[in-house]
């Protein structure tokens, strides 16, 4: 379709590429922006979210499917970084978070040292968006529980996010959880471990987003726990029994 520069007033074709201009004042090809994905009921770019990644200097190329779980869909971004050691993911989601709206912003977040390549060298997207890929990349990092509780809380978050294996140094927000999964596993938890949430404020769930800090957090307030019984307060027979004990060794006295 044809449309009017913003700026020069001319008339010009968009071809639907999506590029940036670099330093030398070439144009790099960044791929389709009517690669239109469908998240929780809004139609999305994903170009639009590749481009935005692309801005951040320590990334050298990023892809975004949508992935289909438990007949939920939610957005993966997959990334090559420039240098052998990649930026942390909570700072690319900071970084995502201050452009781009909410729905607009991946819920899970894996390095490829490159990516995977069609028969005619384009990108496979399909590929891409397989789930069993993405498990391959989440095991490839997985750290197995190393004690019960942490055992106990690796298969809720298993059977909620819709994974084989979950590593107990995963972030829940980078392996697919959002604010509506992280309230499941919080139901989930209080379900499995009575005693060990009992009390814990849902506020929690968002200081502890791995299995290993939740477990050490959970093992930390068990240890701190008080028994009240031992402090009860006195009944008022009790207290009338000492009152008038005291009362009587007095009367003695005098």
């Amino acid at each position: 379709s044809f449309l009017t520069h913003p700026r020069t007033g001319e008339r010009i074709y968009r071809t639907g590429d999506l590029g940036r201009y670099l330093p030398d004042g070439n144009i790099e090809f960044l791929g389709r922006v009517d690669l239109q994905l469908k998240i929780r009921g809004h139609r999305i770019e994903a170009g639009e979210i590749e481009a935005t990644l692309t801005q951040h200097p320590a990334l050298k190329t990023a892809v975004v499917v949508a992935i289909e779980k438990q007949q939920r869909e939610y957005l993966v971004a997959y990334l090559v970084s420039q240098s052998s050691v990649p930026p942390a993911i909570t700072e690319l989601r900071c970084f995502l978070e201050d452009r781009l709206p909410e729905y607009m912003i991946p819920a899970a977040f894996a390095f490829l040292d490159a990516l995977p390549l069609s028969a005619n060298g384009k990108i496979n997207r399909r590929q891409l968006a397989e789930q069993e890929y993405l498990d391959e990349i989440i095991t490839a990092t997985y750290v197995a529980p190393q004690n019960n509780l942490e055992t106990k809380i690796a298969a809720v978050w298993q059977k909620v996010l819709g994974l084989e294996k979950v590593g107990i140094n995963d972030n829940f927000f980078d392996v697919g959880g959002d604010s509506l999964l992280i309230a499941q596993v919080f139901n989930e938890l209080n379900n499995t471990l009575p005693n060990e949430t009992k009390d814990i404020s849902f506020i929690e769930m968002y200081k502890y987003t791995t299995i290993a800090s939740l477990a050490k957090y959970l093992e930390r307030r068990g240890s701190t726990t008080v028994d009240l019984s031992q402090n009860k307060p006195e009944t008022k027979n009790k207290f009338r029994k000492r009152h008038l004990q005291r009362r009587l060794n007095k009367s003695k006295l005098n």
